[in-house]
């Protein structure tokens, strides 16, 4: 059981969570974004909040979005697009708002389910955007954003009242992503994954031999760190957009028999793939993640290649030859799993420049 209220409401003062001290990372989170010329829209669900659990955030332990207690959705209007050669540059002003759905339920086909729950905190969004596309639906999208909380609602889960995040709180939002083939001339789509870091917030400073009452608030300015960048960008980012391309374009298909499977999506999906191939392997990645990226290349070209396969067999009837390549995707996405946790310990952990 579990209420939102206004952090005002509440007797006792709320554990924060969601926030933390400068550079703590907040959030973790995957969504969708769908973009016309004027407007975008980012919404999806939180798989990762400091000071709460596993056990807070989903119904159960699959950790997928129809799980989430925690959705979000954030409207940005759009300023005119900027290009230069393959690379289109995007920036835009809007507000983000984190919802609890206690339940469950969302589903990436009904966007409306991101913002059905009760409003728990409410962000200005200004975020910068750029896009590096190598086709017309094959596309690497990575964003850039300040989160200034100005709405921070409280929430109990298991007997305890949690407030999430604190108003005048300032964070970086940050996304990488890949476009999928429901891109058209007038309308992006793409599957990020994301996370934000505190960058500056209020701090209560204590004069010694003052009561606690008389203490003075220092200034948020004085709090944020000269900004710095992940010394594995973009090298990370591009890794991690693969990731989400594949991820969600394989959870897209059916490949669990031959006659269901639609042969010009598993053929678009392997050619996206392939595209990601080529960037990791031109991206000259830092010392430490050349590990990584050499398994990340062999999951992706093992995936793609079963996908080929899947597809040939699919289009030729031909039984024995699906069979294999089932069997050559299967171990492609065991490789995507070592991949994901290998990236995903490099980013949590990662050095800034």
């Amino acid at each position: 059981m579990s209420l939102v209220r206004p952090a005002v409401a509440q007797e006792a003062a709320p554990l924060e969570v969601a926030s933390g001290p400068l550079s703590e990372r907040t959030l973790v989170f995957t969504g969708h974004t769908v973009q016309a010329p004027a407007q975008l829209q980012l919404f999806g669900f939180i798989s990762r909040a400091s000071g709460l659990t596993t056990t807070d955030l989903f119904t159960d332990d699959s950790g997928l979005v129809g799980a989430a207690r925690l959705t979000f959705v954030a409207d940005v209007a759009l300023e005119p697009a900027k290009s230069r050669a393959d690379t289109t540059s995007y920036a835009g002003e809007g507000t983000l708002r984190v919802y609890l759905v206690i339940g469950g339920g969302a589903a990436w086909e009904d966007r409306a389910a991101f913002s059905a729950g009760e409003l728990l905190a409410e962000y200005d969004l200004s975020l910068q955007e750029t896009l590096q596309r190598q086709a017309a639906t094959v596309g690497v999208l990575v964003g850039d954003g300040a989160l200034t909380q100005v709405t921070a609602n409280t929430v109990t889960f298991g007997g305890t009242t949690y407030r999430f995040g604190a108003e005048g709180l300032v964070q970086r939002l940050r996304y990488t992503g890949a476009l999928t083939p429901d891109t058209t001339s007038s309308t992006l789509a793409a599957v990020v994954t994301g996370h934000t870091d505190v960058t500056s917030r209020e701090v209560t400073v204590v004069r010694l031999g003052q009561p606690s009452g008389a203490a003075a608030t220092a200034p948020s300015g004085a709090e944020t760190p000269a900004a710095s960048a992940c010394v594995l960008e973009p090298w990370l980012g591009n890794a991690t957009a693969a990731l989400a391309l594949a991820d969600q374009g394989l959870s897209d298909l059916d490949l669990s028999a031959i006659d269901s499977v639609e042969v010009d999506a598993v053929q678009s999906l392997a050619e996206q793939i392939d595209a990601a191939i080529a960037t990791q392997r031109t991206s000259a990645p830092p010392v430490d993640a050349a590990n990584a990226n050499r398994l990340l290349v062999t999951a992706l070209s093992t995936t793609s290649r079963g996908l080929r396969g899947i597809a040939e067999a699919a289009a030729n009837g031909d039984e024995a030859s699906f069979d294999q390549a089932a069997a050559a995707l299967g171990d492609g996405q065991r490789l995507l799993s070592q991949a994901q946790v290998e990236i995903a310990g490099l980013a949590a952990n990662c050095p800034a420049g």
